[in-house]
């Protein structure tokens, strides 16, 4: 009898056991988003906690003279170390937090990247100073562009700076100069000649396939190996991508009795020009008008020089045209020295330059709107602007002016003087409308 008591006795206690610990409890769990936070005096973060308990968590510091907390969200009050402790259900977590002075000064390295590359800005704080409040901003984001978290992108060849400001102000500047992975050489050839496109490769671009183009085949050709064959004397771009998206672009100049390529080719970055593809007529100038721009260009200043060159586009652009808002957002955002601009004006230009050729071009719209404006004049203002015209088609020191001077001025109509333009215009190599 007694022995089936205490046998009762036990299987009461199990099932009063089973009902008062519910089925699936479980352990409750809480972690914190960092361990350890260094920050300045004055500034602050919020600490987040990760629980399964549906209480709401518990949020003390250590030492309110160092933190000031309001529900995980600290904000240093005094330089020290103390922690930052969060609760739930009798479980805890905290966080170590040394607050230090501002720094008075900071410095950050300069880089050296190829493009295509990234890199994070690495501050340099005095001993026992931090921020943790950091803004970036790059000078020239076309060169190298900043994340909100410091890391620096290179964006094309160049120049750019990188001002790194923490709290109170204090600021240092990051140099990041940007390398090509893709170099390039002009060339040029004769006729009927062929010549090697010398391409250097470095960065991401190195093993990549190749691939070219020449903007006028009438002029020069290129096949897949790079190898440019001359058709007829005159200037063309020839581009050069790589599979994975980096362009070069170079000249190519067909002219007779064409130097022998150099055996130690002399690599420079030219970068994808914005003429390239422009639904644009090509200008007329003469050899004379070109080298001349030249020369202007590199007896000038940096500062001339950009705008020197910016009224020779306006002048053969035409101020409404969409190219000179191109041309100016180039200045602004790649060219930070002299040769930049001078190289920039030999590419845009090559198209429109014949070397060696006497005869100007002329495009048939431009040939038109001279003679229409001509006809609108009187013949005072007519013989003006057919000298100017004169003047600027063949230069002014050209033999052709003289002699032309003296038929305008024996016209003494406007008709005479727009006949006389018109013969002159059938004389100059005429070209249609290019979509270049």
């Amino acid at each position: 009898m007694a022995k089936r008591f205490f046998s009762l006795l036990i299987a009461a206690s199990v099932l009063l056991s089973l009902s008062v610990i519910p089925a699936g409890a479980r352990t409750t769990t809480l972690e914190l988003n960092a361990d350890r936070l260094v920050f300045g005096l004055g500034e602050g973060v919020r600490v987040a906690a990760t629980t399964n308990s549906r209480n709401p968590v518990v949020w003390t510091v250590s030492d309110n003279t160092v933190l000031n907390n309001k529900e995980g969200a600290v904000r240093g009050v005094g330089v020290g170390v103390a922690s930052l402790i969060a609760a739930v259900d009798g479980v805890s977590a905290e966080v170590s937090i040394a607050v230090r002075e501002l720094p008075k000064s900071i410095t950050a390295n300069n880089m050296t990247l190829f493009v295509g590359e990234r890199e994070r800005i690495t501050i340099n704080f005095p001993s026992r100073t931090m921020s943790r409040n950091r803004t970036f901003e790059s000078s020239n984001p076309s060169v190298a562009s900043v994340a909100r978290n410091g890391t620096v992108r290179a964006v094309g060849a160049g120049t750019a700076t990188i001002t790194v400001t923490v709290t109170g102000g204090v600021s240092t500047d990051v140099r990041v100069t940007v390398k090509p992975v893709i170099r390039v050489q002009h060339v040029t050839v004769a006729p009927g000649g062929t010549v090697q496109v010398p391409v250097q490769l470095d960065g991401n671009a190195v093993g990549q396939t190749l691939y070219y183009e020449s903007s006028t085949t009438s002029i020069a050709t290129v096949n897949r190996d790079g190898v440019v064959t001359g058709v007829r004397e005159g200037c063309c771009l020839i581009k050069v991508t790589t599979a994975n998206g980096h362009r070069a672009i170079l000249r190519a100049t067909v002219q007779a009795n064409a130097p022998p390529p150099s055996r130690i080719p002399q690599f420079e970055s030219f970068p994808d020009d914005i003429f390239w593809g422009l639904n644009q007529f090509v200008p007329t100038m003469t050899a004379d008008r070109r080298m001349k721009l030249f020369d202007d260009l590199e007896k000038a200043s940096f500062e001339d020089a950009k705008r020197i060159s910016l009224d020779f586009y306006i002048e053969m652009y035409g101020a409404e045209n969409e190219i000179i808002g191109l041309i100016i957002r180039r200045y602004e955002e790649r060219f930070d020295n002299h040769s930049q601009v001078i190289e920039f004006a030999k590419s845009a230009t090559a198209e429109i330059s014949f070397i060696g050729k006497g005869e100007p071009t002329i495009t048939n719209a431009h040939a038109d709107k001279v003679l229409s404006d001509l006809r609108g004049q009187n013949v005072t203002n007519a013989r003006r602007m057919a000298l100017e015209f004169i003047e600027y088609m063949y230069g002014s020191s050209h033999e052709m002016v003289g002699e032309a001077k003296t038929r305008i001025n024996n016209c003494t109509t406007t008709q005479q003087v727009v006949n006389y333009i018109s013969g002159v215009i059938a004389g100059m190599d005429q070209r249609m409308n290019w979509v270049w």
